[in-house]
């Protein structure tokens, strides 16, 4: 669940998980939508708590003679346009909806054009799909700035994960799209069916390991997780052993784990064998410090609890130096942020998990339309003595990991914050150059 938000809000507007339903992220900026054909009348009912426009997708049953599932993209007024749709008769196929919209700011035109490419694009590459839309478009609909396009891609990638938390048919369909392959297994490959392991290259002409297993254990864990850097991907293995939650946890993150391991205990994906809980399946998460959060049943920064075998020094160390020694070219880029106003300083990992330095500043007080989650958060890190009152300012007394720049950048400013344009490295790049320049 989640990947680089901390945690969603789902809204069962039926009370079960196959009707009408809405999830939007606590500090980004997607909302999403979905609901069946035959709810078209009662969406109108509920317009006010709903998006009014965004971009959306009709889906509808797997085509026997084909085997693939039609799909149509479409944006602008969500209800006038699935009104005109509803008695379009070629829009028969049509059975499921799901809406795209963002919660913290107007889609313009240009937006919604960027992002009905972005999804045609996605669900074109998907082996199980057929677009039923025109094949025409131009390299940069909406005629996006770099950083307006990446902007787009982020809010595409955040509405994906939320959609998977409301269990879209249609959106299992493209989680997938975009990760490099895995290597096949033929009669003249020499590749070991057990350890597969592929070989991408960095711009130094050194290698890394495609999928690399790192470990945790202790008195109630111990565990192994599979790291996919290209896919920014992590999946915790079969067999591992996790600990147990306490009922009386007072984290709201914690609170969410229990519950996910109760609901992975019923549908036998967590089994317990001599009083211990473990995973009969192998079980994805978006960022390493979920998994870590998930296996110790407390909260950690998964650069730090992750740890690997160092051939060279025969000792075990932690995600964040595997990460520095051996995938990028150059150390984790740092950040500037607000370099007159915060002088705050953001280490960005591969994973795109990060760490705000010690000494980084903060706004005192957060701004009057902050998320209740982001307030709970700077909150608990001004009680826990990370974040430290100093003038008119507050400081990192320490370095504090993040699952994402978006969630690093809010804490320090106390807003949502546009990261892709506010976050800079030293010679005045941005963020969303960067990763421009980085693709």
């Amino acid at each position: 669940m989640g990947s680089n938000q901390s945690s969603f809000r789902l809204h069962y507007m039926k009370g079960d998980s196959t009707g009408m339903r809405t999830a939007e992220a606590e500090f980004g900026s997607a909302k999403v939508l979905v609901f069946k054909r035959d709810e078209l009348q009662e969406l109108k009912k509920e317009l006010n708590d709903l998006p009014k426009s965004g971009v959306y997708v009709l889906s509808g049953q797997k085509v026997p003679a084909t085997g693939k599932m039609p799909v149509y993209i479409g944006k602008g007024q969500i209800f006038d346009r699935l009104r005109n749709h509803n008695a379009d008769k070629s829009k028969d196929f049509w059975q499921e909806t799901a809406v795209l919209a963002s919660k913290s700011f107007k889609l313009s035109t240009g937006h919604l054009d960027n992002l009905e490419a972005l999804l045609i694009d996605r669900f074109e590459k998907s082996r199980d799909c057929h677009v039923e839309n025109d094949k025409k478009r131009s390299n940069n609909p909406g005629n996006l700035e770099k950083y307006h396009q990446e902007i787009m891609v982020q809010l595409l990638n955040d509405a994906i994960l939320l959609f998977d938390a409301l269990n879209s048919n249609v959106f299992r369909k493209v989680t997938q799209v975009g990760k490099t392959n895995r290597p096949r297994i033929t009669k003249n490959n020499n590749v070991n069916k057990n350890k597969r392991i592929s070989k991408i290259k960095t711009k130094n002409n050194g290698s890394i390991e495609h999928n690399v297993i790192f470990s945790a254990s202790s008195k109630t864990y111990d565990a192994k997780m599979r790291y996919f850097y290209s896919d920014k991907n992590v999946e915790v293995l079969k067999g591992s052993k996790v600990a147990a939650i306490s009922e009386h946890s007072s984290s709201d993150s914690l609170k969410k784990i229990r519950e996910l391991k109760l609901e992975l205990i019923k549908k036998g994906i967590i089994v317990e064998k001599n009083y211990t809980l473990v995973l009969i399946k192998n079980f994805n998460f978006n960022s390493s410090s979920q998994a870590a959060n998930f296996v110790s049943g407390s909260i950690r920064s998964g650069p730090e609890f992750w740890k690997i075998q160092d051939d060279k020094t025969n000792r075990k160390i932690t995600l964040k130096e595997y990460n520095n020694q051996n995938y990028l070219n150059k150390n984790s880029p740092i950040f500037s942020l607000g370099k007159d106003k915060y002088n705050a300083k953001i280490e960005i990992y591969p994973n795109r998990e990060c760490m705000i330095l010690k000494g980084s500043k903060a706004r005192k007080e957060h701004g009057n339309s902050a998320p209740e989650k982001l307030i709970k958060k700077r909150e608990q890190l001004l009680n826990d003595n990370t974040l430290a009152k100093e003038d008119d300012h507050l400081i990192f007394t320490r370095d504090y990991p993040c699952t994402s720049p978006n969630i690093a950048a809010t804490i320090v400013t106390g807003v949502n914050t546009n990261i892709y344009i506010t976050l800079k490295l030293s010679d005045g790049t941005t963020y969303g150059e960067w990763l421009e320049m980085n693709k």
